[in-house]
């Protein structure tokens, strides 16, 4: 409660949530939500049932189709929504960020499993980790 986060990709190393040019999971008002941001114009999605205080796996997938670029949001490995616009041409970092809202008390917590970066181009048909 009265925290923010964003964990995905960004333009840079000191990205946070507000900053452009994002590709992730972000929290606000105490719902998670998918984000693609070019240039600060947004694509946000609000995926239904999902309990922010269970432990949950995110996957991002970034995939070239026909040409295009397209970002898939997994929870638990459901696709959750699939992203074509608003898509960043970015050299990308890996990014988590975790703070308090509004001079809220206490201290946030962040716990991070395992982590895998893959390209992924269906136009080859091939993954690169």
């Amino acid at each position: 409660d009265n925290g923010t986060f964003y964990m995905g990709l960004a333009d840079t190393t000191t990205s946070i949530r507000s900053t452009n040019n994002l590709i992730g999971f972000g929290v606000t008002a105490d719902s998670i939500r998918t984000i693609t941001d070019s240039a600060g114009v947004e694509t946000v999605n609000v995926p239904a049932g999902i309990t922010l205080t269970d432990w949950n796996e995110y996957r991002i997938e970034i995939t070239r189709v026909s040409g295009a670029n397209q970002v898939e949001f997994f929870i638990n490995d459901t696709l959750q929504f699939t992203h074509t616009t608003n898509i960043p041409d970015m050299n990308a970092y890996l990014t988590f960020f975790t703070d308090n809202e509004a001079a809220a008390a206490g201290s946030n917590r962040l716990d991070v499993g395992a982590v895998t970066a893959k390209i992924h181009d269906a136009d080859l048909g091939s993954w690169e980790t």
